[in-house]
C-alpha cells in the first residue's frame, strides 16, 4: 500500500504524521508537491476567474518527516521517485515521506482530463 496526497492537504493534516511514527506505520507517503493548491488553481483556471491566494510556500516535507521521527527524501524526476518508492517499500519499521517537486504546469494540465476536460497540450509526466 502506498498513500498519495497533494502538499495542501498535507499540510491541513501534518498531525497524521506524528501517528505514522508512534504506531510504527510502514506504508510510503508520497506528497505531490506542486507549491500550491493546484486542484484550486486549475478549477479556476477552467472558470476564467483570477488567480487567488492558491500558491503555497514550497515546504520541505522531509525535513518535516525527520521531525517526526519518519524517513524523509525529496525527487524532482521520476526515476529517482521509482528508486526510493522502492527502497520506501522494503522499509518495515518506518513510514518514508517522499516529497515529489513536479512541473505545475504538466501537474495542473492533467485535472481537465480527469473531470472530461481538455488534455493537457504537452502530454508532461507531471515531474
Amino acid at each position: 500500500m502506498v498513500g498519495i496526497c497533494g502538499d495542501g492537504s498535507t499540510l491541513m493534516r501534518l498531525g497524521e504524521l506524528e501517528t505514522f511514527a508512534r504506531y510504527k506505520v510502514a506504508v510510503p507517503l508520497v506528497i505531490i508537491n506542486d507549491g500550491a493548491l493546484g486542484t484550486m488553481k486549475q478549477r479556476q483556471k477552467e472558470r476564467g476567474l483570477a488567480k487567488y491566494t492558491l500558491d503555497l510556500t514550497l515546504v520541505d516535507f522531509a525535513a518535516i518527516a525527520k521531525g517526526f521521527g519518519l524517513e524523509g527524501v525529496t525527487v524532482s524526476t521520476p526515476e529517482a521517485y521509482e528508486e526510493e518508492l522502492v527502497k520506501a517499500l522494503e522499509r518495515t519499521e518506518v513510514c518514508t515521506v517522499i516529497d515529489c517537486r513536479i512541473d505545475k504546469e504538466a501537474y495542473w494540465g492533467s485535472f481537465a482530463p480527469m473531470r472530461g476536460g481538455q488534455y493537457a497540450k504537452d502530454g508532461g509526466s507531471g515531474f
